[in-house]
């Protein structure tokens, strides 16, 4: 992705509009000790979205989609692209990690995984990968995402696309940052609604 376009969107974060209630797509900070970041959530279908606020989502949902589909195109076969049609699209995070805060997500998880709550909003049995683009650059050593098995560490390097397993295969963490705040986009690509035959 074009640094510009990243340095964009870092620009906007204080230009969507914060959702309030008891939802997890939601602008606070995440008391749960394992981990500590913000999470500004892109969902396009948020009620307490303005008619400004909704349009500049649409206009980063729509890069960020092309740029995804892209990953369908060189690794074309029917059952993954199947999976990819923007609807099933699951969501968009623009997610910060404050060097103040040594923010991060601390603990190893996988992607498929979620609170009852969460559950109730969005399936993450269905998750079949995850993508995440980093929007800046963060100095050597420090928030790397980390994958457990694979013994992998990847430093963030702006414009970079990162697309994995949703599975416990690459169960992974988000390294702190100490010394530079972190941003990133993230979603995840659900598998389609199956629909079966009736009497056969």
């Amino acid at each position: 992705m074009e640094d510009t376009w990243c340095d964009s969107l870092i620009g906007d974060w204080d230009n969507f509009s914060r959702p309030t209630g008891d939802s997890n797509c939601r602008y606070e900070m995440n008391d749960m000790r394992f981990r500590s970041d913000y999470i500004l959530c892109l969902d396009l279908s948020l009620e307490t979205d303005s008619l400004e606020s909704t349009a500049l989502k649409m206009k980063y949902y729509k890069k960020a989609a092309a740029m995804v589909m892209k990953y369908a195109d060189i690794y074309n076969n029917n059952e993954l692209g199947n999976a990819l049609p923007k609807q099933d699209m699951e969501g968009m995070q623009l997610q910060k990690s404050e060097a103040e805060k040594s923010g991060g997500f601390y603990t190893f998880h996988s992607e498929r995984a979620g609170n009852k709550q969460y559950a109730e909003e969005a399936d993450p049995m269905k998750r079949m990968l995850v993508w995440m683009l980093y929007l800046n650059d963060i100095p050597e050593g420090e928030g790397e995402t980390e994958f457990l098995y694979q013994k992998l560490r990847l430093q963030p390097k702006k414009g970079d696309l990162v697309i994995w397993p949703a599975m416990f295969t690459h169960t992974h963490r988000g390294n702190p940052v100490y010394t530079k705040d972190k941003f990133i986009l993230t979603g995840w690509l659900s598998w389609p609604e199956q629909k079966f035959g009736v009497g056969l």
